[in-house]
């Protein structure tokens, strides 16, 4: 799942279902640990992701996620930590708790696509090295930035040494569904702040 425009509210909501309903909530990491090693998922397992870094999920999001002692993997990119996101110290404070998984979202969160194959290198390699350097971290997986992609590219993120990489959401039958360098995520939209909408987003038969 990632978070398009949800209440503070229907979000603390959200959350609170997960945890009283006995969701298993994991990494993306750790998802792909599972899905590398063929074994079975845990039932009623879930992924938790949020994108670029806002104030917000700072201020508001990471508390809730606190509060319910629910793990995340948050995809920050480079520039953002100085361009109007959160701060290299906030983002310090986000992971000093085991809590929050740190994926790469890239050093400029450009469209990957439009780039060079050289500027595709950078984008890939230079983000995970200052992001495990001023957060001193591992980080593990690759966010799309805009969830642009091509086949290509995912190769170039696996070369790059990461164990996954997470998109939006493409045609039916674009990329291979076992492909860990193309998971397809659910955008948890307004539309989710019906309960039951939720519910069946969650529930592993949700077709975006």
């Amino acid at each position: 799942l990632y978070s398009a425009v949800v209440s503070i509210d229907m979000f603390e909501q959200q959350m609170s279902y997960l945890k009283d309903n006995d969701y298993t909530v994991l990494t993306v990491s750790e998802l792909a640990t599972l899905l590398s090693s063929g074994q079975a998922l845990p039932p009623n397992a879930v992924v938790l992701t949020f994108d670029d870094g806002y104030e917000g999920f700072y201020d508001l999001a990471y508390p809730v996620l606190q509060k319910n002692q629910l793990p995340g993997t948050a995809y920050l990119y480079v520039d953002g930590m100085v361009n109007g996101g959160i701060t290299w110290d906030e983002a310090r404070q986000l992971t000093g708790d085991g809590l929050l998984e740190v994926g790469s979202h890239g050093i400029s969160h450009h469209m990957l696509p439009l780039m060079m194959p050289e500027e595709i290198i950078t984008e890939l390699i230079e983000s995970r090295l200052r992001l495990e350097s001023e957060l001193d971290v591992s980080v593990e997986t690759f966010c799309y930035p805009i969830g642009a992609l091509t086949p290509a590219i995912a190769r170039k993120v696996e070369a790059a040494g990461y164990a996954a990489a997470v998109g939006t959401t493409y045609q039916r039958g674009e990329f291979a569904i076992d492909d860990r360098y193309v998971l397809q995520r659910v955008m948890v939209t307004p539309a989710a702040d019906y309960p039951l909408m939720f519910r069946f987003m969650v529930s592993g038969y949700y077709v975006p």
